[in-house]
């Protein structure tokens, strides 16, 4: 019986130190599908996108390592397409890093979450994150190869 619990044992401790080796990898990936799910045209994202009159408040998403999200928010005025959210994370979370926010400062970002825009509707920011673990359930985690890494 021994011998079989420290096989179990072995195996845990391997497959944690997997996945805490490809931690860093699967934090860009998560911060990239979460921002990309926040900044595609809610037209055509299935309720995840944000409203995009001036595009302020898409653009307003900003990806930052660590705990401490970045509200920075670049005022009024006309805006082009936001980043692309892999690339984004790529370069805004350095490797190594294991903790991320996707975070938006513009100021009525909260009144379009609660619905105030025809282009989306209310709850696309939930609706995001939601997606976002989807797609983290999909990935397989124990292999760095496939999950983009080195």
């Amino acid at each position: 019986m021994s011998s079989d619990v420290e096989a179990t044992e072995a195996w845990l401790e391997d497959l944690s130190k997997k996945i805490e080796d490809n931690g860093d990898v699967i934090t860009q990936y998560v911060a990239g599908e979460v921002f990309t799910s926040l900044t595609q045209d809610p037209r055509l994202a299935g309720g995840t996108g944000t409203p995009r009159d001036t595009r302020r408040a898409v653009n307003g998403w900003n990806i930052a390592p660590g705990e401490t999200p970045d509200y920075s928010d670049g005022g009024r005025g006309m805006y082009g397409e936001p980043p692309d959210g892999r690339r984004e994370a790529l370069r805004k979370i350095p490797k190594g890093t294991m903790e991320a926010t996707v975070a938006n400062g513009v100021p009525y970002i909260e009144d379009l979450e609660h619905g105030t825009s025809k282009q989306a509707p209310a709850g696309f920011t939930r609706r995001a994150v939601h997606r976002a673990l989807n797609f983290l359930l999909e990935l397989d985690i124990l292999n760095r190869r496939t999950l983009g890494g080195s």
